[in-house]
Protein backbone atom coordinates (compact mmCIF):
# COMPACT_ATOMS: atom_id res chain seq x y z
CA UNK A 1 0.00 0.00 0.00
CA UNK A 2 1.60 2.96 -0.80
CA UNK A 3 1.81 6.48 0.66
CA UNK A 4 -1.14 8.81 1.67
CA UNK A 5 -0.50 11.22 -0.77
CA UNK A 6 -1.86 14.24 1.81
CA UNK A 7 1.25 12.95 3.69
CA UNK A 8 3.57 12.83 1.49
CA UNK A 9 2.78 16.71 0.02
CA UNK A 10 3.38 17.53 3.83
CA UNK A 11 7.51 16.74 3.43
CA UNK A 12 9.88 18.44 1.06
CA UNK A 13 10.18 17.73 -2.28
CA UNK A 14 13.60 16.10 -2.18
CA UNK A 15 11.95 13.30 0.72
CA UNK A 16 9.06 13.12 -1.34
CA UNK A 17 9.93 12.13 -4.67
CA UNK A 18 12.41 9.21 -3.09
CA UNK A 19 9.56 7.85 -1.13
CA UNK A 20 6.69 8.34 -3.54
CA UNK A 21 9.31 6.25 -5.84
CA UNK A 22 10.62 4.12 -3.63
CA UNK A 23 8.54 3.10 -0.48
CA UNK A 24 5.43 0.52 -0.76
CA UNK A 25 4.90 -0.18 2.56
CA UNK A 26 1.98 1.43 4.57
CA UNK A 27 2.45 4.32 6.70
CA UNK A 28 1.57 2.51 9.53
CA UNK A 29 4.52 0.07 9.02
CA UNK A 30 6.90 3.32 7.84
CA UNK A 31 6.27 4.72 11.32
CA UNK A 32 7.56 2.40 13.28
CA UNK A 33 10.67 1.48 11.24
CA UNK A 34 13.83 3.48 12.64
CA UNK A 35 15.33 6.23 10.85
CA UNK A 36 18.65 4.16 10.51
CA UNK A 37 16.54 1.23 8.87
CA UNK A 38 14.32 3.44 6.55
CA UNK A 39 17.86 5.92 5.61
CA UNK A 40 19.35 2.32 4.39
CA UNK A 41 16.61 1.23 2.44
CA UNK A 42 16.12 4.25 0.44
CA UNK A 43 18.72 7.06 -0.59
CA UNK A 44 17.60 9.24 2.07
CA UNK A 45 19.49 10.60 4.55
CA UNK A 46 19.45 9.93 8.15
CA UNK A 47 18.44 13.76 9.07
CA UNK A 48 16.19 13.46 6.37
CA UNK A 49 14.61 10.16 6.93
CA UNK A 50 14.84 11.00 10.95
CA UNK A 51 12.67 14.24 9.94
CA UNK A 52 10.21 11.56 7.62
CA UNK A 53 9.41 9.17 10.54
CA UNK A 54 8.85 12.25 13.15
CA UNK A 55 5.92 13.74 10.50
CA UNK A 56 4.41 10.13 9.75
CA UNK A 57 4.14 9.96 13.67
CA UNK A 58 2.57 13.16 13.79
CA UNK A 59 0.55 12.53 10.96
CA UNK A 60 -0.94 9.22 12.54
CA UNK A 61 -1.41 10.93 16.15
CA UNK A 62 1.32 8.34 17.86
CA UNK A 63 3.12 8.58 20.88
CA UNK A 64 6.09 6.61 21.63
CA UNK A 65 6.03 4.94 24.72
CA UNK A 66 9.54 5.32 25.93
CA UNK A 67 12.11 1.69 26.92
CA UNK A 68 8.98 -0.53 25.78
CA UNK A 69 10.42 -2.84 23.18
CA UNK A 70 8.12 -5.65 21.41
CA UNK A 71 9.46 -9.66 20.89
CA UNK A 72 10.77 -8.80 17.32
CA UNK A 73 13.22 -5.57 19.12
CA UNK A 74 10.99 -2.75 17.15
CA UNK A 75 9.07 0.39 19.22
CA UNK A 76 5.87 -0.08 20.72
CA UNK A 77 3.76 2.49 19.45
CA UNK A 78 0.49 3.53 21.69
CA UNK A 79 -2.76 5.12 21.13
CA UNK A 80 -5.26 7.01 22.66
CA UNK A 81 -9.42 6.36 22.18
CA UNK A 82 -9.30 9.89 20.38
CA UNK A 83 -5.75 9.48 18.37
CA UNK A 84 -7.62 6.04 16.80
CA UNK A 85 -11.09 8.66 15.86
CA UNK A 86 -8.73 11.34 14.69
CA UNK A 87 -6.30 8.59 12.29
CA UNK A 88 -10.08 7.34 10.59
CA UNK A 89 -11.37 10.91 9.66
CA UNK A 90 -10.07 12.43 6.11
CA UNK A 91 -8.01 15.62 5.83
CA UNK A 92 -8.57 17.83 2.96
CA UNK A 93 -5.00 19.05 1.90
CA UNK A 94 -4.27 23.01 0.98
CA UNK A 95 -1.17 22.27 -0.96
CA UNK A 96 0.72 23.95 0.99
CA UNK A 97 2.95 21.62 2.38
CA UNK A 98 3.73 24.37 6.16
CA UNK A 99 0.19 24.44 6.44
CA UNK A 100 -0.75 20.87 5.76
CA UNK A 101 1.89 19.70 8.07
CA UNK A 102 0.89 22.22 10.80
CA UNK A 103 -2.81 20.87 10.27
CA UNK A 104 -1.52 17.04 10.84
CA UNK A 105 -2.00 16.76 6.98
CA UNK A 106 -4.93 19.27 6.28
CA UNK A 107 -8.41 20.42 7.14
CA UNK A 108 -10.21 17.54 9.07
CA UNK A 109 -13.76 15.99 8.14
CA UNK A 110 -15.83 16.03 11.16
CA UNK A 111 -14.92 19.35 12.64
CA UNK A 112 -15.10 23.43 11.81
CA UNK A 113 -12.59 24.99 11.41
CA UNK A 114 -12.02 29.07 11.48
CA UNK A 115 -9.70 31.08 8.35
CA UNK A 116 -9.83 34.46 9.67
CA UNK A 117 -7.62 37.28 8.02
CA UNK A 118 -7.55 41.19 6.96
CA UNK A 119 -9.07 41.69 3.15
CA UNK A 120 -6.37 40.72 0.52
CA UNK A 121 -4.46 38.21 2.69
CA UNK A 122 -5.95 34.98 0.65
CA UNK A 123 -8.93 33.48 2.39
CA UNK A 124 -11.36 33.17 -0.23
CA UNK A 125 -8.46 31.55 -2.43
CA UNK A 126 -7.86 29.11 0.06
CA UNK A 127 -11.77 28.64 0.41
CA UNK A 128 -11.59 27.68 -3.06
CA UNK A 129 -8.49 25.46 -3.15
CA UNK A 130 -10.43 23.77 -0.87
CA UNK A 131 -13.49 23.32 -3.26
CA UNK A 132 -11.12 22.12 -5.76
CA UNK A 133 -8.85 19.88 -3.07
CA UNK A 134 -11.80 18.19 -1.75
CA UNK A 135 -12.32 16.12 -4.83
CA UNK A 136 -8.94 14.25 -4.76
CA UNK A 137 -9.50 10.90 -5.40
CA UNK A 138 -8.81 8.39 -2.52
CA UNK A 139 -6.04 6.39 -4.65
CA UNK A 140 -4.20 9.47 -4.04
CA UNK A 141 -4.64 10.17 -0.57
CA UNK A 142 -7.91 12.40 -1.14
CA UNK A 143 -11.30 12.41 0.37
CA UNK A 144 -12.98 12.24 -3.39
CA UNK A 145 -16.15 14.63 -2.18
CA UNK A 146 -18.09 17.23 -3.28
CA UNK A 147 -18.48 21.09 -2.26
CA UNK A 148 -21.07 23.62 -0.71
CA UNK A 149 -20.08 27.35 -1.01
CA UNK A 150 -21.84 29.81 0.87
CA UNK A 151 -20.69 32.99 -0.22
CA UNK A 152 -22.25 36.14 1.51
CA UNK A 153 -20.01 38.71 0.41
CA UNK A 154 -20.19 38.28 -3.50
CA UNK A 155 -16.61 37.24 -2.97
CA UNK A 156 -16.71 33.69 -5.37
CA UNK A 157 -15.90 34.05 -8.85
CA UNK A 158 -16.29 30.71 -11.44
CA UNK A 159 -12.96 32.11 -13.25
CA UNK A 160 -10.70 31.88 -10.78
CA UNK A 161 -12.55 28.80 -9.53
CA UNK A 162 -12.06 27.27 -13.22
CA UNK A 163 -7.97 28.83 -12.92
CA UNK A 164 -7.46 26.69 -9.64
CA UNK A 165 -9.10 23.40 -10.84
CA UNK A 166 -7.27 23.62 -13.82
CA UNK A 167 -3.92 23.73 -12.02
CA UNK A 168 -5.07 20.98 -9.88
CA UNK A 169 -6.05 18.62 -12.58
CA UNK A 170 -2.46 19.26 -14.47
CA UNK A 171 -0.49 18.09 -10.90
CA UNK A 172 -2.32 15.30 -10.69
CA UNK A 173 -1.85 14.14 -14.75
CA UNK A 174 1.54 14.75 -13.43
CA UNK A 175 1.10 12.77 -10.30
CA UNK A 176 -0.26 9.60 -12.55
CA UNK A 177 2.67 9.70 -14.74
CA UNK A 178 5.49 10.08 -12.00
CA UNK A 179 3.74 7.05 -9.94
CA UNK A 180 2.87 4.61 -12.79
CA UNK A 181 -1.32 4.42 -11.68
CA UNK A 182 -2.77 2.02 -12.53
CA UNK A 183 -4.70 2.43 -16.36
CA UNK A 184 -8.23 2.85 -14.40
CA UNK A 185 -6.81 5.53 -12.15
CA UNK A 186 -5.30 7.29 -15.08
CA UNK A 187 -8.82 7.35 -16.86
CA UNK A 188 -10.45 8.53 -13.65
CA UNK A 189 -7.55 11.58 -13.49
CA UNK A 190 -7.86 12.25 -17.62
CA UNK A 191 -12.01 12.76 -17.15
CA UNK A 192 -10.92 14.91 -13.77
CA UNK A 193 -10.87 18.15 -15.49
CA UNK A 194 -11.52 21.73 -14.93
CA UNK A 195 -15.33 21.88 -16.09
CA UNK A 196 -16.20 18.42 -13.96
CA UNK A 197 -14.94 19.75 -11.02
CA UNK A 198 -16.87 22.69 -11.29
CA UNK A 199 -19.77 20.53 -11.48
CA UNK A 200 -19.03 19.59 -8.22
CA UNK A 201 -18.92 22.80 -6.25
CA UNK A 202 -22.61 24.03 -4.59
CA UNK A 203 -23.06 27.60 -5.02
CA UNK A 204 -25.25 29.66 -3.03
CA UNK A 205 -25.57 32.95 -2.74
CA UNK A 206 -26.77 34.06 0.77
CA UNK A 207 -27.50 38.01 0.68
CA UNK A 208 -29.08 38.92 4.19
CA UNK A 209 -28.73 37.26 7.60
CA UNK A 210 -32.42 35.71 7.46
CA UNK A 211 -31.26 33.79 4.72
CA UNK A 212 -27.85 33.02 6.24
CA UNK A 213 -29.47 31.58 9.41
CA UNK A 214 -32.46 29.44 7.02
CA UNK A 215 -29.44 27.95 5.38
CA UNK A 216 -27.84 26.68 8.18
CA UNK A 217 -31.05 24.93 9.26
CA UNK A 218 -31.18 23.37 5.84
CA UNK A 219 -27.89 21.84 5.61
CA UNK A 220 -29.07 18.87 7.25
CA UNK A 221 -31.33 18.39 4.47
CA UNK A 222 -29.42 19.51 1.69
CA UNK A 223 -26.39 16.86 3.19
CA UNK A 224 -28.62 13.98 2.68
CA UNK A 225 -29.67 15.33 -0.72
CA UNK A 226 -25.82 15.16 -1.65
CA UNK A 227 -24.38 12.33 0.46
CA UNK A 228 -21.06 13.28 -1.40
CA UNK A 229 -20.17 16.72 -0.14
CA UNK A 230 -17.63 16.71 2.37
CA UNK A 231 -17.10 20.62 2.37
CA UNK A 232 -18.97 23.21 3.51
CA UNK A 233 -17.67 26.94 2.91
CA UNK A 234 -18.91 29.71 4.83
CA UNK A 235 -17.43 32.72 3.17
CA UNK A 236 -17.80 35.07 5.03
CA UNK A 237 -19.21 33.62 8.61
CA UNK A 238 -19.53 36.48 10.33
CA UNK A 239 -20.07 39.48 7.22
CA UNK A 240 -24.63 39.72 8.07
CA UNK A 241 -24.20 38.42 12.02
CA UNK A 242 -22.03 42.19 12.02
CA UNK A 243 -23.87 44.24 9.62
CA UNK A 244 -27.39 43.61 9.71
CA UNK A 245 -27.71 43.26 13.73
CA UNK A 246 -27.07 45.93 16.49
CA UNK A 247 -28.50 44.21 19.15
CA UNK A 248 -25.21 42.74 20.67
CA UNK A 249 -26.88 40.34 23.06
CA UNK A 250 -29.42 38.92 19.84
CA UNK A 251 -26.30 38.87 18.10
CA UNK A 252 -24.64 36.92 20.50
CA UNK A 253 -27.24 34.29 20.68
CA UNK A 254 -27.50 34.01 16.90
CA UNK A 255 -23.83 33.53 16.56
CA UNK A 256 -24.06 30.83 19.24
CA UNK A 257 -27.15 29.12 17.85
CA UNK A 258 -25.21 29.06 14.67
CA UNK A 259 -21.82 27.71 15.56
CA UNK A 260 -23.90 24.79 17.80
CA UNK A 261 -25.54 23.63 14.89
CA UNK A 262 -22.10 23.41 12.20
CA UNK A 263 -20.77 22.09 14.69
CA UNK A 264 -23.67 18.97 14.79
CA UNK A 265 -23.48 19.39 10.99
CA UNK A 266 -19.84 18.92 10.78
CA UNK A 267 -19.68 15.69 13.18
CA UNK A 268 -23.20 13.93 11.92
CA UNK A 269 -22.53 14.33 8.26
CA UNK A 270 -18.83 13.82 8.04
CA UNK A 271 -17.88 16.70 6.76
CA UNK A 272 -15.60 19.58 7.29
CA UNK A 273 -16.87 23.27 7.37
CA UNK A 274 -14.61 25.58 6.90
CA UNK A 275 -15.59 29.13 8.39
CA UNK A 276 -13.74 32.25 6.46
CA UNK A 277 -14.00 34.96 9.23
CA UNK A 278 -13.46 38.67 9.20
CA UNK A 279 -11.20 40.21 11.82
CA UNK A 280 -12.08 43.41 14.22
CA UNK A 281 -9.94 45.70 16.85
CA UNK A 282 -9.74 44.53 20.14
CA UNK A 283 -8.39 47.68 22.30
CA UNK A 284 -7.18 47.05 26.19
CA UNK A 285 -5.72 49.36 27.88
CA UNK A 286 -3.56 51.62 26.24
CA UNK A 287 -3.01 49.57 23.43
CA UNK A 288 -5.12 47.39 20.45
CA UNK A 289 -4.65 44.30 18.27
CA UNK A 290 -6.32 42.82 14.94
CA UNK A 291 -8.81 39.60 15.93
CA UNK A 292 -11.13 37.32 14.70
CA UNK A 293 -14.49 39.28 14.80
CA UNK A 294 -18.13 37.24 16.78
CA UNK A 295 -16.40 37.10 19.82
CA UNK A 296 -15.70 34.60 22.89
CA UNK A 297 -19.09 31.94 21.87
CA UNK A 298 -18.35 31.77 18.38
CA UNK A 299 -14.21 31.12 19.29
CA UNK A 300 -14.89 27.95 21.20
CA UNK A 301 -17.16 26.59 18.94
CA UNK A 302 -14.62 26.32 16.30
CA UNK A 303 -12.12 23.32 16.70
CA UNK A 304 -9.51 24.71 14.78
CA UNK A 305 -8.39 28.06 14.23
CA UNK A 306 -5.35 29.86 11.61
CA UNK A 307 -5.29 33.70 11.86
CA UNK A 308 -3.67 34.70 8.05
CA UNK A 309 -1.97 38.09 8.17
CA UNK A 310 1.11 39.78 6.47
CA UNK A 311 5.05 39.69 7.97
CA UNK A 312 7.15 41.78 5.90
CA UNK A 313 5.97 40.54 2.45
CA UNK A 314 5.20 37.23 3.83
CA UNK A 315 1.96 35.70 3.99
CA UNK A 316 1.93 33.42 7.29
CA UNK A 317 -0.87 31.39 9.07
CA UNK A 318 -0.74 31.05 12.82
CA UNK A 319 -2.25 27.78 14.11
CA UNK A 320 -3.46 29.31 17.45
CA UNK A 321 -6.18 26.78 18.58
CA UNK A 322 -6.06 23.37 18.19
CA UNK A 323 -7.15 20.46 19.95
CA UNK A 324 -4.21 18.03 19.55
CA UNK A 325 -1.80 20.15 17.80
CA UNK A 326 1.01 22.39 18.60
CA UNK A 327 0.64 26.11 17.78
CA UNK A 328 3.09 26.93 14.85
CA UNK A 329 3.25 29.04 11.83
CA UNK A 330 4.03 28.65 8.53
CA UNK A 331 4.33 30.34 4.80
CA UNK A 332 2.40 30.19 2.21
CA UNK A 333 1.25 32.64 -0.90
CA UNK A 334 -0.87 33.04 -3.63
CA UNK A 335 -0.45 32.46 -7.10
CA UNK A 336 -2.14 31.81 -10.12
CA UNK A 337 -2.64 27.99 -9.61
CA UNK A 338 -3.69 28.37 -5.98
CA UNK A 339 -2.45 28.41 -2.42
CA UNK A 340 0.85 26.70 -2.13
CA UNK A 341 4.21 26.90 0.09
CA UNK A 342 7.35 28.93 0.26
CA UNK A 343 10.25 27.32 -1.01
CA UNK A 344 13.32 27.30 1.50
CA UNK A 345 15.42 29.15 -1.22
CA UNK A 346 13.03 31.64 -1.61
CA UNK A 347 12.99 32.65 1.77
CA UNK A 348 16.64 32.56 2.70
CA UNK A 349 16.74 35.08 -0.29
CA UNK A 350 14.60 37.19 1.19
CA UNK A 351 15.91 37.49 5.20
CA UNK A 352 19.21 38.31 3.10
Amino acid sequence: MPLPENFLLSLKPSTRAILAGEYTKSLREFASTTALALSQATRLSPEDANEALNRAKRYLGYEQMPQQMNGRGSQVLSQSALEIFNEKRGKIITFCQGMDSMLGGGVSLREMTEFSGIPGIGKTQLAMQLCANVQIPAFFGGVEGEALYVDTEGSFTPERMNDIAIALHKHLLHMVKSRGKKPEHAKRIDEMCAEEMLKKVFVVRCFDLKKQIGLIGELPNFLRSRPKVRLVVFDSIAFHFRHDLDDHQQRNRLVASAAADLQSVAKKHNVAVVAINQVTTKVEDDSSSIVPALGEAWAHACTTRIFLYFKDSFRVAHLFKSPSLPEETCLYRVGVEGIRGVPRGEKRQRDE
